[in-house]
């Protein structure tokens, strides 16, 4: 599942590990499953993303949304 369209056009706040500089990056990078680095405003270096925990997480998260609907929807068909 690419989570990364979720996130597409969202700023996120990612502070530089080399410099500290804040720098605002599109949470479809950040979330992404290729092309996982921005370039530091502050220090002009690449920084690479490791983003396997994140992306492990909100996939979960989507996956439970979607059994408690499907539960709930089952539960609602056998009312009606």
């Amino acid at each position: 599942m690419d989570v990364s369209n979720f996130f597409r056009g969202q700023k996120i706040d990612i502070e530089c590990p080399n410099c500290g500089t804040t720098n605002k990056v599109d949470g479809s990078k950040v979330f992404g499953q290729s092309n996982n680095f921005f370039i530091c405003t502050g220090c002009n270096e690449t920084v690479k993303l490791d983003n396997t925990e994140a992306r492990r997480e909100v996939e979960e998260g989507i996956n439970n949304l979607k059994r408690s609907i499907d539960k709930l929807n089952r539960s609602l068909k056998r009312k009606l």
